[in-house]
């Protein structure tokens, strides 16, 4: 009997080491899992900030180049008005309207299926 009480004892000490080595590759599983994934979050969140930087930078030339573009319009627009209304030059004033027109337009046709 008492034997017995030793070899059953024996098997749950066995058996509790076992558990503990088992727990121990468990834990030490997770942490390198929980490792990679934090360093896959911060290879993100660099690759997010350079993105917007960069979309920061291209949108400000962006607005740049825009505002150039619609002061250029405009002053077109005004010349050809000017042409048309007060002077007798009427057929420059409309050759000049209607290539600024068809400037914008074609412009906009551009963005708009470079887009798609």
């Amino acid at each position: 009997m008492k034997n017995e009480i030793l070899k059953d004892n024996k098997e749950i000490e066995t058996f509790e080491k076992v558990g503990k080595v088992m727990a121990e590759i468990e834990v030490s599983k997770q942490k390198a899992t929980l490792a990679q994934i934090e360093a896959t979050r911060e290879d993100n969140q660099r690759q997010y900030d350079f993105a917007v930087n960069k979309l920061t930078k291209e949108n400000k030339k962006w607005h740049k180049s825009m505002n150039i573009a619609c002061t250029a319009v405009f002053i077109l627009l005004i010349a050809s008005l000017y042409l048309i209304l007060f002077t007798e030059k009427i057929e420059i004033g409309l050759g000049l309207l209607s290539t600024t027109l068809a400037s914008v337009f074609g412009y906009l046709a551009g963005v708009g299926s470079s887009k798609s």
